[in-house]
């Protein structure tokens, strides 16, 4: 690795040395600064977060913008220091659930589960939660540019119980999750370069990862949505839903994450402060679209 890479490690390593340490509230205190100092001295992205919410909210004004903004700030850091020590969190005592059954059901099917989830709430949990419960979970990840972070990203996953995968690994290695009876999660909402699938979210037409629909059609696999969000004193709702089949297109991958989109934007809607704004959703445009 390089030097930077080796920093950074080493950087995230005493970080979670730190934390692990802390009680659960001063963790939540030390989030919410965390977020607030970014807003304010670093604002990574912010650009991209209040362009975003314009073009999803054109209705409301810019104060509302901002708000949203300055939340949503607040928000990461918080979850990013729960993420940076889920090895020690208990999900018996910080994360609620709601329609286990979903999850068991699908299960009793003996085809393995695909697991749809975005970038909403805490996703960093769901397979904290996964491996407490015994499930052989799978999770789909993008791998990070800095080696280092990449590296103790990797590590924590494990220590947590799951498998991480990366996005560029093998379509035989997410079908044979499935074979095998696991669970493959996949985070279905940030912008598709390659191969993606035009779907309306917000009104705008985002390109969006297929692979699940088509991992479903290949192999009957059931798909279940799965959303995490955080309570206001700091726990985690885990929520299982079946997949809605509200729209129909002549493509059946397109009704598929259509619906999975509609579902992720009905949830955004309703607390979209803890949504990851930072992200150009809707940066590939469809072909021929001016």
């Amino acid at each position: 690795m390089r030097i930077k890479d080796k920093v950074t490690y080493r950087a995230l390593r005493l970080l979670h040395f730190y934390l692990k340490r802390l009680p659960p509230h001063a963790v939540s205190r030390l989030g919410a600064r965390t977020g607030s100092f970014f807003y304010h001295y670093f604002p990574i992205r912010k650009d991209v977060a209040l362009n975003n919410l314009r073009r999803a909210f054109p209705e409301k004004n810019e104060d509302y913008y901002e708000q949203v903004t300055r939340k949503t700030y607040r928000h990461f850091g918080h979850i990013l220091l729960d993420a940076l020590r889920a090895d020690v969190m208990d999900p018996s005592g910080n994360i609620t659930v709601e329609n286990r059954h979903i999850l068991d059901e699908a299960c009793k099917q003996g085809k393995g589960v695909i697991l749809l989830t975005g970038h909403f709430g805490n996703w960093e949990m769901i397979p904290v939660w996964f491996a407490a419960e015994g499930f052989d979970l799978y999770a789909v990840a993008r791998g990070q540019k800095n080696r280092g972070a990449n590296r103790f990203l990797i590590e924590l996953r494990q220590r947590c119980g799951t498998f991480p995968l990366y996005a560029s690994s093998p379509a035989s290695k997410m079908l044979g999750s499935l074979k095998s009876g696991g669970i493959l999660a996949l985070a279905a909402d940030q912008n598709a370069r390659k191969r993606a699938v035009f779907v309306n979210f917000f009104g705008k037409s985002a390109a969006t990862p297929r692979g699940a629909a088509v991992l479903h059609l290949k192999t009957g696999a059931p798909i279940i949505i799965s959303i995490c969000s955080r309570n206001s004193d700091g726990t985690y709702q885990l929520q299982f839903n079946t997949l809605p089949a509200d729209e129909e297109y002549g493509d059946p991958v397109t009704s598929i994450m259509q619906n999975f989109t509609s579902f992720l934007e009905t949830k955004v809607r309703q607390n979209p402060e803890q949504y990851f704004w930072f992200h150009k959703r809707w940066k590939t445009r469809p072909p021929n679209s001016s």
